[in-house]
């Protein structure tokens, strides 16, 4: 009886030794104070009312830079509680110190009222709500395409200005619509 009690644990450290050498911990390369995840949502309301929503494939928290950067972007922006518009991108860098976002890669945002804007990279200020870039921007409205390098804008597209503008009208009467309701 003596040799099985001392056969047993023999046997159990050979065994735990072995095991040891196969499964070694694998040293990831991620800084310090970086948080990487798969599906985050982001809300910001203010006064109690929706400012704007992130849904993101998958993001990195940089803590130390007060930055979250973003892939596979869907956003939702609001004013006063109410969707203005949606923006779809590959990558978003949100800057968690003023809330500025800017999303990059195949951007592409849609007004409530339909406008779409199409771009390589937009920038949105919190503070005033503001949108621009210095990119090539192509921006449709009904049936007319405005084209150019540069834009400044709102989230709901309806005050816009282009640095170098093209524009083809197709649909003359979005134009009388739009200059009546002023």
């Amino acid at each position: 009886m003596k040799r099985v009690s001392v056969l047993i644990p023999l046997l159990l450290l050979a065994l735990l030794s072995g095991c040891s050498n196969r499964a070694k911990p694998v040293a990831l390369d991620i800084p310090k104070g970086v948080v990487s995840m798969k599906g985050l949502k982001l809300t910001q309301t203010s006064e109690g009312k929706l400012t704007f929503q992130i849904a993101a494939g998958e993001a990195c928290i940089y803590q130390s830079e007060n930055l979250i950067k973003f892939y596979k972007v869907k956003a939702k922006y609001f004013r006063l509680g109410k969707e203005v518009s949606n923006l779809i991108s590959d990558e978003g860098l949100l800057n968690t110190s003023t809330n500025d976002i800017q999303a990059s890669g195949n951007v592409f945002l849609k007004s409530s009222e339909g406008s779409i804007l199409e771009t390589e990279q937009l920038n949105w200020i919190n503070k005033g709500g503001s949108v621009y870039t210095d990119k090539a921007v192509k921006v449709t409205k009904g049936g007319n395409v405005m084209t150019g390098i540069g834009l400044k804008t709102d989230m709901a597209l309806e005050n816009i200005s282009i640095k170098k503008v093209t524009t083809r009208i197709t649909n003359v009467e979005t134009l009388k619509e739009n200059k009546a309701k002023k």
